[in-house]
């Protein structure tokens, strides 16, 4: 049975963001973004290669449960894009970079001390 991240992420020492994660690290994160956030799918706007590199612009439509990246998001509706970059080797990602725009999150969602309304 395959599970997430079996296909690309093989590398023990896979890297997010600077830190080391591993496979099951990596696919730990992975399982918790698919829990806290039901509907997640990955919308791919743009992807460059340029090897051992790929590019992507990934839009994001999508109802987290609870808080995300530190945000009150409590199950609103919200629209995002990530800036991701992925290094290979030998056909598998060994490193992932990562920028998720947080300001538009924070945009979509009520000031604080507003009512809430989700």
């Amino acid at each position: 049975m395959t599970s997430i991240g079996d296909p690309i992420i093989r590398d023990p020492t896979v890297k997010h963001n600077g830190e080391q994660l591993g496979v099951s690290g990596y696919r730990r994160m992975l399982e918790r973004d698919f829990a806290e956030i039901p509907d997640l799918s990955f919308n791919v706007e743009l992807l460059v290669s340029d090897p051992p590199y790929i590019a992507s612009r990934l839009c994001f439509n999508c109802t987290p449960k609870g808080k995300f990246l530190g945000l009150g998001v409590y199950g609103r509706r919200v629209s995002f894009v990530e800036n991701v970059f992925y290094e290979f080797r030998d056909e598998k990602i060994v490193q992932v970079w990562s920028v998720i725009d947080k300001a538009a999150i924070e945009a979509q969602l009520p000031p604080p001390g507003a009512p809430s309304h989700a």
